[in-house]
């Protein structure tokens, strides 16, 4: 589980950081971050996978509340 987290949730927590930076910079821009439904649909054979869904739609949902204040929109 670890491993799954570590490239799926904080693979896109550490790259949405550089590029809403960057964003930011150069006054605004939409991060879209493609999501799997595991996170919304629970699978007992997709436990870490559907966790780490769940987890991105949440980083996805608070940064995106956040970010309209500095032009950047970020979606999933």
């Amino acid at each position: 589980m670890e491993r799954t987290w570590d490239l799926k949730v904080f693979g896109y927590i550490n790259l949405m950081r550089r590029v809403f930076k960057g964003m930011e910079k150069q006054g605004g821009g939409v991060i879209v971050n493609v999501i799997g439904v595991a996170g919304e649909r629970p699978n007992s054979n997709y436990v870490a996978g559907g966790a780490g869904n769940a987890a991105l739609m949440a980083v996805t949902r608070a940064l995106g509340a956040r970010s309209i204040e500095n032009g950047v929109r970020v979606v999933g």
